[in-house]
């Protein structure tokens, strides 16, 4: 899963701008966006893409009481599939 940072201004908190925390140069965006007007809204989302963050930060704009940045169950699952070989996947016997 990756980490988003969304950014919104307070005259148009719909238009929003989402940040991948892991990208090289999320500092410097991020200061861009603040010398922009922009604010950092609510904590980081956790979505397997930035399509899967934008939809849950507009879920959130929809549905206050939704637990912020909370993965979609769908989210969750693709990562299950995604990462069960390493997740759930046979320990090699130590040799020794």
């Amino acid at each position: 899963m990756n980490k988003y940072q969304v950014f919104a201004t307070q005259e148009a908190p719909e238009a929003f701008t989402l940040l991948d925390m892991a990208a090289a140069d999320f500092f410097r965006e991020k200061q861009a966006l603040l010398a922009q007007g922009f604010e950092v809204i609510g904590e980081p989302i956790l979505a397997p893409d930035t399509r899967a963050a934008a939809g849950s930060h507009q879920l959130n704009m929809a549905d206050p009481s939704r637990p912020y940045g909370a993965p979609a169950a769908h989210g969750a699952f693709i990562y299950l599939l995604l990462h069960a070989p390493r997740l759930f996947g046979k320990k090699k016997p130590r040799q020794g």
